[in-house]
């Protein structure tokens, strides 16, 4: 009756809309996969040794599908190694789903084998989390299957972690085959459905000069936007996490270039949070009225100017309010890629390299510290719409080759990821999942080190190097071969160029390493930045 159980409640898992499985291998989270092996098939199921990576893979689907990837984990430590992806998930916004493996509750804190406290040990950071007992009665059934509607109800909100309890035995084999989906016999319970009136406008007089500025969201949703304000005649300005980037006229500049908001009256924040530090500080030493639109309840407030905060989906009856739409400066027109090649090959050049050759059938995943802060800053420089992706939730170095993978896989399409040499040692074991990628590209900007201290006020400290940046002298070939994974060094612009149009040419998983020079980095940024301040 137990296996006939678990097979049926992972149908109500499927029925749910959960289509991606990840799993770690282990003993006591048998029954469930082979459950999962049985309705989803076990082909289809990804395997991988590293919890702490896998966790990175489903919040890679979840980011590019919206949809919860489940990942199924034993006993022990081996849930721990998830904590990563949770707080990221948590910060995010993004669906992922926990099925964590456990003793009962008589064999906790009594010296029994990979047996810890893990009821609510992510209890900060999920938006639902159950502890389950062991399946047996028809209860332990109905409690279950009410945990998945429980889940369904708010896991497009955040991370859910149910802790599901076995007993021994935990493999029966010859015993009941598995169910089909509806033949189990078994009560369903079927949530209520919720439906949230329109969120109304707080201000009701004239909102003035208005600046519209696109935060962190997902593509679809800030097209829409765009769309609608393209219809209604506003401007706007995005933000480096925005989801993507628009060629359009009604589209300013990068908000990486505001530095004061001295014209304008209102501002209007749609999405998530803003990485542009140029724009919080803007915001920061700003007397306006700052009005914040978010969907999900999740309070982004770093500058302390919020006057008004709305939840729910965005409507435009506001738009007759506007008296007037402050326009910011688009790409300067005489901003030509043979300027910025003249920079030197540096991170700044390499990124300019990859927005103007990357084809708009490729998704981007932007690593953190400095490739996201070097996307954002050149991104007037791309010449196509694009999706890019990017862990902003808690801003983390770790799980980013395992996240990137889990993105292409969500979102069926090739991804270019970028990420600092630091980022890719992090996720060494995760090049066992990038590796199995049909086609896949991963720029890895080697500059022997942490590259962002170069740019910091420390980078003079005569112990910087060893204790900063963490100098190092590895290099990636190695790594590529011991994965199966092509590769190509680069330590110049033409020959970047060249082995990034093969690599676009060519299927396959590919590492792309180029070597760079953190110091010239630092001195192309600073020239980028007066070229195009004297443009606009």
């Amino acid at each position: 009756m137990r296996a006939r159980m678990v097979v049926a409640w992972m149908h109500r898992l499927r029925s749910a809309g959960v289509f991606h499985v990840g799993i770690a291998p282990g003993s006591r989270s048998t029954a469930l996969v082979v459950a999962a092996a049985s309705v989803f098939g076990a082909s289809q199921l990804k395997v991988h040794y590293d919890e702490r990576g896998l966790g990175f893979w489903a919040l890679g689907i979840g980011k590019s599908t919206k949809r919860p990837a489940a990942v199924i984990v034993t006993s022990g430590t081996a849930v721990a190694n998830l904590l990563p992806a949770v707080i990221e998930a948590h910060y995010s916004g993004t669906p992922l789903l926990i099925l964590s493996a456990d003793r009962p509750f008589e064999l906790i804190d009594v010296g029994a084998n990979q047996a810890i406290r893990q009821t609510n040990i992510f209890t900060d950071w999920t938006v639902f989390s159950s502890d389950l007992h062991p399946p047996s009665d028809w209860l332990t059934q109905q409690a279950w299957l009410g945990a998945i509607d429980r889940a369904m109800a708010v896991w497009h909100q955040g991370p859910v972690h149910l802790n599901l309890r076995f007993r021994e035995p935990l493999w029966e084999p010859g015993g009941q085959p598995p169910v089909a989906d509806g033949e189990s016999g078994i009560c369903r319970t079927t949530p209520l459905a919720s439906v949230a009136p329109p969120p109304s406008f707080p201000v009701s007089d004239r909102l003035g000069r208005v600046l519209v500025i696109i935060g962190e969201a997902d593509y679809s949703t800030v097209q829409s936007w765009i769309d609608a304000l393209n219809r209604l005649g506003g401007t706007m300005v995005l933000d480096g996490i925005s989801g993507a980037f628009w060629v359009h006229p009604n589209i300013g500049l990068h908000s990486e270039w505001i530095d004061h908001l001295s014209d304008v009256d209102t501002v209007i924040h749609l999405g998530g949070k803003l990485l542009s530090k140029s724009l919080n500080a803007a915001l920061s030493n700003w007397t306006g009225r700052l009005i914040h639109w978010t969907q999900t309840p999740r309070w982004q407030n770093p500058s302390f100017k919020v006057s008004h905060w709305i939840v729910g989906s965005v409507t435009w009856a506001w738009v007759d309010q506007v008296d007037t739409w402050v326009s910011m400066p688009t790409t300067p027109p005489n901003l030509g890629y043979h300027t910025i090649n003249q920079l030197g090959w540096s991170e700044l050049v390499a990124m300019v390299l990859i927005h103007t050759r990357l084809p708009h059938d490729w998704v981007g995943f932007i690593g953190n510290s400095m490739p996201i802060r070097l996307w954002a800053m050149t991104r007037c420089m791309a010449s196509v719409n694009r999706i890019a992706f990017a862990n902003r939730g808690a801003s983390g170095i770790d799980g980013l080759v395992a996240t990137a993978t889990g993105i292409s896989m969500g979102i069926d399409r090739p991804v270019l990821a970028v990420l600092g040499d630091l980022s890719a040692l992090h996720d060494t074991s995760s090049f066992a999942l990038w590796s199995k990628l049909p086609h896949a590209i991963l720029v890895i900007f080697n500059n022997s080190g942490g590259g962002i201290f170069n740019q910091l006020p420390i980078r003079n400290y005569e112990w910087m190097g060893p204790l900063f940046r963490a100098d190092h002298a590895i290099q990636f070939d190695g790594i590529a071969k011991s994965f199966g994974c092509l590769y190509a060094r680069s330590d110049s612009f033409n020959d970047a160029e060249q082995a990034l149009a093969h690599a676009l040419e060519t299927p396959g998983a590919w590492i792309l390493e180029w070597t760079v020079d953190g110091n010239q980095t630092r001195d192309a940024m600073q020239r980028f930045r007066s070229i195009i301040e004297k443009e606009i």
